[in-house]
């Protein structure tokens, strides 16, 4: 699933998102946003984070991060 940028807006409605989307569906039940240690043992398939988060998106949950986020995994990266 790719976010694009203003999806993680506060005040979104989930019934904006749809409609912004042009989707013809139910809105979505919950937005999750992610905490650093979930993205992170995502990254490195650990604890089963990814079933997790699978089991997430097929209820039609949308997952979320934002910019500390980003950061703080950028700050932890190591180069291979």
């Amino acid at each position: 699933m790719v976010l694009r940028p203003g999806w993680s807006k506060c005040g979104t409605s989930k019934d904006q998102v749809v409609e912004e989307r042009g989707l013809q569906e139910k809105a979505l039940m919950a937005v999750f946003l992610l905490n650093t240690t979930v993205i992170v043992d995502t990254l490195n398939g650990k604890k089963a984070r990814y079933e997790f988060l699978d089991a997430l998106l097929a209820q039609r949950n949308l997952l979320a991060c934002c910019s500390i986020n980003v950061t703080e995994v950028f700050a932890g990266a190591r180069p291979d």
